[in-house]
């Protein structure tokens, strides 16, 4: 049966975690404590805390920074609040960024 690629987006979240595992738990521990704020954050201030898995900008190298997001909302610790902001680091070239907040599942 044809998942329109949701199997093969969970299977390359998974490779990309193992593949950043010591990079993921100080993700992880960032994560907890933004969400904890309550007050919205986007991916781009996980990363300001704890720099890129691949410790720099390289093409592919750094899709654990999404798998870690959405390994966090399915742990139940943060939620999309609806909304999408302009990343401010030049090197995202003005992307749109997904806005969280935390959940209370902390």
């Amino acid at each position: 049966m044809d998942t329109s690629g949701k199997d093969e987006k969970e299977q390359g979240m998974a490779l990309a975690l193992d593949a950043a595992a010591e990079w993921r738990e100080a993700a992880y521990e960032a994560i907890r404590g933004l969400a904890s704020t309550r007050r919205p954050f986007t991916s781009e201030d996980v990363v300001a805390q704890v720099g890129l898995p691949a410790g720099g900008v390289r093409t592919n190298r750094n899709n654990a920074v999404g798998a870690v997001m959405n390994a966090s909302a399915k742990r139940g610790w943060i939620v999309k609040t609806g909304r999408h902001v302009t990343a401010k680091r030049k090197q995202l070239h003005a992307a749109e960024l997904i806005e969280w907040t935390g959940n209370g599942g902390i």
